[in-house]
């Protein structure tokens, strides 16, 4: 155990690998249940290699986490606030997802030399790469405010990093941290807003529209008409007959 949560840990290759790992599996997986923790996780993880590696402060470990944690609860309120459920809105299937973070971490792992980072060991630098291209691959696989949400907080983890040892002013720390809670809350209202547009939506009637999403109202219309078109040509068929007679 004292491996696992001590400096012993936190100072090998192997918690940064661990990190980079979780972003890659929340990607793959692609819930938002899943997203939610998963933030506070990695927060969590960069902070303390923050603090055994550099030197950080651990009250601002203690920021970092309690900003993201305060972030993560704004998001999930949202979907439970939702009269739909939360659709995941993704771009392809887990296959071509880990494809494509194959590839990003190809060219992470090897283009980062020529991307000096300055301060920080090669080691670490690689991992603030992956989470910025983890970040910005979130947000390129989906239109959903609520995701959008998710990648700019994941992209705000490695932007403390690099601030918190190039730059270890804590008026900085606390502007990042409101910004971060500023952003989850503009997410959070642009989510509410975007699920009342799609129920507002005139949705057609498909194999994939269920019953109950048509409008009564039509249905009730269509049948009155037919009603109203079989009686008046019954009534016109019996005053043809009436003249005839007569």
């Amino acid at each position: 155990m004292d491996f696992l949560f001590g400096a012993s840990f936190w100072s090998t290759n192997a918690a940064l690998w661990g990190i980079g790992g979780i972003a890659l599996l929340l990607i793959i997986l692609w819930d938002w249940r899943l997203f939610l923790p998963g933030l506070a996780l990695i927060q969590y993880g960069v902070g303390q290699i923050l603090v055994h590696r550099y030197g950080v402060p651990g009250q601002w470990l203690a920021v970092y986490f309690w900003v993201i944690v305060l972030a993560v609860l704004i998001l999930a309120l949202t979907p439970l606030q939702m009269p739909r459920p939360q659709p995941s809105l993704r771009s392809g299937n887990p296959f071509f997802r880990f494809l494509i973070m194959l590839l990003s971490g190809v060219l992470v792992y090897t283009l980062q030399p020529d991307i000096p980072l300055p301060i920080l060991d090669v080691s670490t630098a690689r991992l603030v790469l992956w989470l910025v291209a983890c970040a910005f691959l979130v947000m390129a696989l989906t239109d959903s405010a609520l995701f959008t949400g998710i990648g700019l907080l994941l992209w705000f983890i490695p932007l403390q990093s690099l601030m918190s040892v190039i730059l270890p002013l804590p008026a900085l720390i606390a502007l990042i941290g409101i910004l971060q809670l500023v952003v989850a809350l503009a997410c959070a209202f642009l989510a509410l807003a975007e699920d009342e547009q799609l129920a507002e939506m005139q949705l057609p009637a498909t194999d994939v529209t269920f019953p109950d999403e048509i409008e009564p109202s039509a249905v009730v219309t269509f049948e009155l008409g037919t009603v109203r078109r079989f009686l008046a040509q019954r009534m016109a068929g019996i005053l043809a007959v009436l003249k005839r007679s007569q």
